[in-house]
């Protein structure tokens, strides 16, 4: 049925509509392969029909089909309804139990049926939310807001599913979601900080906190731009509610416990990605669009959102307020005039990671000498939104304080693997990560792929396709793009990092060399026979 879905709801969408709503019973928590049978194909028919009660709208001239399907749209309200009551069912059941006397997760990754569930029922509310007419969005939006009030989940399975969800709803619509969720969250995870510092309600020793942490997953993914399948967020939705962000990151960035301040450096990352992250943004209703109909890029309006004067003004802000003290206190470190303990040395790598990966596309490349590649020069007009640090490139200052880092501690804690392997996955960062990973986008490369063999309709020759298929690609070309400018070259590699890396592929410890080597080796791919009489003794 999924393979038909496209022909069936342009040719028949009365009786695509008809097995849309057919298919709400067959969501049963004791078959969770049936149900991702069935939520699959829900998403494919709701990625091609609006999700809107057509008979507000005028009814004057239509025909008995089209009276019939009008009316067959009153029941989406209930729909969606009946659908989010299963969803959370669903969750429910997906709840993890611990058992361990020390309230720790016993197994942190997802089996098959967890990552099949979580996988269906995202997909198919994101298809849901994204053809929603205002009026459906609102009914979501109650419904799911209703359901999270005074609620604790899980971190691990429901917690992620019900996270995704949220995530969903906020892109669809990000001024009103933003507006609910930052100051709920914020004002959640303050008092829990506060009772946790006070005595109330703490537990022995290290347990799980599953209420701080489920309130950081669902603030972190919130904010989360990218990679989410929404395109209709700007800087400026985020802008009003930085300073309450602030309030949750100045009491979570340095907590005890790995998982919680992990989660506080990811809300960290987040909040620079929405500001930094150039993207495409839909500025039409697909509402209006008829059934299953297929369109040109031309078709769909489009704008781009690109960081301007406000944007950069919080972006620099929050660099001095969080990333300069952590660059102090490890030059500091890397002086011996401090002494760090190893959880706050591996804290401290790892919040810096966050945040350059954060405004990574906004960083530009370190440079020896004039450019020689020509793609190299490509969007220049990036140059004038780049962040300096002090008025130094980004990746100079950090590269050389990494390096300074790391000679402590070969110095000092060579037996100091995890730091060793923080360090690594800077240096990583600072020669390939632009926005996105050179690996994710060849993900990104291949679901596109796969959607569009998906959703194409083969019966119909040229380059008219669903929108979400059109705006995946500009996006995709956007990616492309940024990374090839900023190619790692000969002229953009600098010896020292060079040194440092090779300084680890022989440490004693397996731990960092595999690290090392897995990086060295990536880089020597990239540049090629070039840098072969620098590397090759």
């Amino acid at each position: 049925m999924s393979a038909t879905a496209g022909p069936l709801v342009r040719l028949y969408p009365v009786r695509a509509l008809e097995l849309l709503y057919s298919l709400l019973p067959g969501i049963d928590v004791n078959d969770i392969w049936k149900c991702t049978d069935i939520f699959v194909l829900m998403s494919d028919l709701l990625e091609m029909m609006p999700v809107a009660d057509m008979s507000a709208g005028n009814l004057v001239g239509l025909s008995d089909q089209q009276m019939e399907l009008v009316e067959k749209t009153r029941g989406f309200e209930n729909f969606v309804v009946e659908f989010m009551n299963r969803c959370f069912t669903l969750i429910e059941n997906s709840r993890r139990e611990n058992f361990r006397s020390d309230g720790g997760n016993n197994e942190e990754y997802l089996n098959d049926e967890e990552i099949a569930a979580d996988a269906a029922i995202n997909d198919t509310f994101l298809r849901m939310c994204v053809n929603s007419s205002p009026q459906i969005l609102a009914v979501i939006f109650k419904k799911l807001t209703k359901y999270l009030a005074g609620k604790i989940v899980e971190p691990t399975v429901a917690g992620g599913i019900l996270a995704s969800m949220c995530k969903s709803l906020v892109q669809c619509d990000p001024g009103k979601g933003l507006q609910f969720f930052i100051p709920t969250l914020a004002r959640c995870i303050s008092t829990r900080v506060r009772e946790r510092g006070e005595g109330i309600k703490v537990e022995i020793g290290h347990k799980l906190d599953e209420e701080l942490q489920f309130n950081l997953q669902l603030l972190s993914e919130v904010i989360g731009v990218k990679n989410v399948g929404v395109f209709r967020s700007r800087g400026r939705d985020i802008l009003p509610w930085v300073e309450d962000i602030c309030s949750v990151l100045d009491c979570t960035l340095n907590l005890g416990l790995k998982d919680e301040y992990e989660l506080s450096h990811i809300v960290m990352s987040g909040l620079l990605t929405w500001l930094c992250h150039t993207r495409l943004v839909e500025v039409g209703d697909r509402v209006g669009r008829g059934w299953g109909e297929m369109v040109s890029p031309q078709e769909i309006p489009l704008e781009w959102y690109v960081p301007g004067e406000q944007e950069m003004m919080a972006v620099n802000k929050l660099l001095e307020r969080y990333l300069a003290p952590v660059m102090r206190q490890l030059e500091s470190f890397s002086k011996g005039e401090i002494t760090l303990e190893k959880e706050e040395l591996q804290r401290n790598l790892k919040l810096v990671l966050k945040i350059l990966t954060g405004v990574s596309e906004l960083m530009e490349p370190e440079r020896n000498g004039e450019w020689e590649s020509v793609l190299s020069t490509n969007l220049k007009w990036m140059e004038k939104a780049s962040i300096k640090l002090g008025g130094q490139s980004v990746r100079v200052v950090v590269n050389r304080l990494m390096c300074m880092v790391q000679d402590k501690l070969v110095k000092d804690n060579s037996d100091d693997y995890e730091s060793f392997s923080g360090i690594l996955y800077v240096f990583d960062m600072l020669l390939f990560c632009y926005g996105m990973d050179e690996d994710e986008i060849g993900d990104h490369i291949e679901d596109h792929k796969r959607e569009k063999l998906h959703r194409e309709d083969k019966l119909v020759k040229g380059k008219k396709h669903l929108p979400s298929v059109h705006l995946e690609r500009i996006t995709l070309q956007w990616e492309t793009h940024v990374w090839l400018k900023n190619l790692l070259v000969l002229e953009s590699l600098p010896r020292s990092l060079l040194d440092h890396i090779f300084a680890l592929c022989i440490h004693r410890y397996s731990e960092v060399r595999v690290v090392a080597q897995e990086l060295f080796l990536k880089l020597v791919g990239r540049v090629g026979k070039s840098c072969h009489n620098i590397v090759i003794p």
